[in-house]
């Protein structure tokens, strides 16, 4: 998910978020994890299909399986595959535009855990970036200036 947000200054900033199978240990370590990501990705879908395949043609023809047993099997299933993937953590990135154009990777960077909370995280980074201004709120003198919003 990406969406594109302004700034007071009128720059453009992208909030993105991306979800991950290993556990990010810094900010800085993000550039490390991410083809760890993509190897483990590709790791397990192949153990997966081949697992799959295995019992699919291993099973012989004339079985019969009663529904009271298929059924709570493949819920079971569904449910451990449905809470391992809300327990996966999430970074969220916003990013100026100029960074993008020049590949630096600058911006500000957010971890959190499940679907939910990196959506909820997403929206208050883009609410954050778009409060945003690259003009100091204080005067000279290091006091604070009133709201002037």
């Amino acid at each position: 998910m990406a969406r594109v947000v302004h700034d007071r200054d009128g720059r453009v900033w992208t909030v993105s978020s991306r979800v991950h199978l290993v556990e990010p240990a810094a900010a800085g370590e993000l550039t490390i994890v991410e083809p760890a990501d993509a190897l483990l990705r590709a790791v397990l879908l192949t153990v997966s299909g081949v697992l799959l395949l295995a019992v699919l043609l291993s099973t012989p023809a004339n079985l019969y399986l009663p529904s009271w047993v298929s059924g709570p099997v493949l819920l079971a299933a569904a449910l451990a595959v449905a809470w391992w993937l809300t327990r996966r953590p999430w970074s969220i990135t916003a990013t100026p535009a100029e960074s993008l154009e020049l590949g630096a990777a600058q911006g500000l960077l957010r971890i959190v855990r499940g679907p939910w909370a990196a959506h909820r995280e997403a929206t208050a980074l883009a609410g954050e970036v778009a409060e945003r201004t690259a003009a100091p709120r204080h005067d000279l003198t290091g006091g604070e200036l009133p709201y002037s919003g």
